[in-house]
């Protein structure tokens, strides 16, 4: 998210801003607010604490100017804040799952394949499948990985919504992107597609969430590869000082909507009703995911040529005794997440 770089923001500056935000002063009472809060119940002269967890506000105190930190907001829709310290006070924006996004979940939910969570109809159709070949077999499977993507979109995110801040184990990052590359090149390859992964040489770890990381590195795949132009992407994972990074190259269809919004980092707008709605709410959910495990996600456009680079960088840690070196097992994840691309 773009904030503004100046120490001073006046309630002029903040209605430029296209996200929900808020100014506050140094008791962290709210001075202002522009026009995308109306949505919500915070008014001006009301004080920030009574949204806060204790954590947050103790975190917001101890902040120097020019520093940006993440903390949570109680407050039905929004599901991340990026808060800036000013010369004087503080500046929130809010990061929010808007009514588009629910509606572009409601829209999959009704594509949803009828029948499919009859037990019966499903056994009948393996039954039938020994007379009629594998067809039935394949339909049968379609259906439900199909189904399986629209319940993993719908937990992740209601998820990062919900999730906590704590996370079980410190993994080795290298080796569970490399399987998962591994595995998702291999069917993307079958299908036509011109995947290429260079893996990072050097070992990385983080305390993470290490569902959440395959889900959105695999989110990223799949808009890169249905939009890149001849299906060639070229995914790079790198070790650098103190982060992880995942990066996705690729030349998009050269549709000023795709590539604009593509390098835009705003994808919960009017975008989601465009030609292009599905590609946005994808890259939405692999944004809001990043966001709230405190990775990095970036975009940017490499040279005038034309190429989009989008990226997960992920913040590391040295290993301690919980740490987890063994993959672990992604079952149909990723057939899931690859279905309307290699079905």
């Amino acid at each position: 998210m773009q904030l503004p770089v100046k120490e001073r923001i006046t309630e002029d500056d903040l209605q430029l801003l296209r996200y929900p935000a808020l100014l506050l002063n140094e008791a962290l009472v709210v001075t202002g607010r522009n026009r995308p809060c109306a949505m919500f119940p915070i008014r001006k002269s009301c004080k920030i604490t009574r949204y806060l967890f204790s954590r947050d506000i103790l975190r917001l105190q101890k902040m120097t100017t020019g520093q940006v930190i993440r903390i949570s907001l109680n407050v039905d829709g929004v599901y991340l804040v990026f808060a800036k310290k000013l010369g004087e006070g503080y500046l929130l924006a809010l990061r929010t799952i808007t009514a588009l996004v629910w509606e572009k979940v409601g829209e999959k939910a009704a594509m949803l394949p009828t029948g499919n969570e009859r037990i019966g109809d499903q056994l009948n159709v393996l039954r039938s499948s020994a007379e009629s070949g594998s067809e039935a077999e394949k339909t049968l499977r379609k259906n439900f990985l199909h189904t399986l993507r629209f319940q993993m979109v719908t937990a992740n995110l209601l998820s990062a919504k919900m999730r906590s801040d704590l996370h079980p184990a410190v993994y080795e990052l290298n080796g569970q992107v490399s399987a998962l590359m591994d595995e998702s090149i291999l069917l993307l390859k079958n299908a036509g597609f011109l995947p290429t992964y260079h893996p990072s040489d050097k070992p990385s770890y983080a305390r993470i969430d290490v569902d959440a990381l395959r889900f959105a590195v695999t989110e990223l795949l799949v808009v890169s590869s249905e939009t890149a132009i001849g299906g060639k992407v070229v995914v790079d994972s790198a070790t650098g000082m103190d982060e992880f990074t995942v990066r996705f190259s690729f030349e998009p269809l050269m549709d000023d909507e795709l590539y604009e919004g593509i390098l835009s980092g705003e994808y919960s707008g009017e975008l989601l009703r465009g030609a292009y709605s599905d590609v946005f709410f994808d890259l939405f959910l692999a944004q809001m995911i990043c966001e709230r495990n405190g990775w990095d996600f970036r975009v940017r456009s490499s040279g005038e040529s034309g190429v989009a680079c989008l990226t997960v960088a992920i913040p590391t840690s040295n290993a301690d005794a919980l740490q987890v070196n063994c993959i672990t097992e992604s079952g149909d994840l990723v057939a899931a997440m690859l279905s309307d691309l290699i079905l």
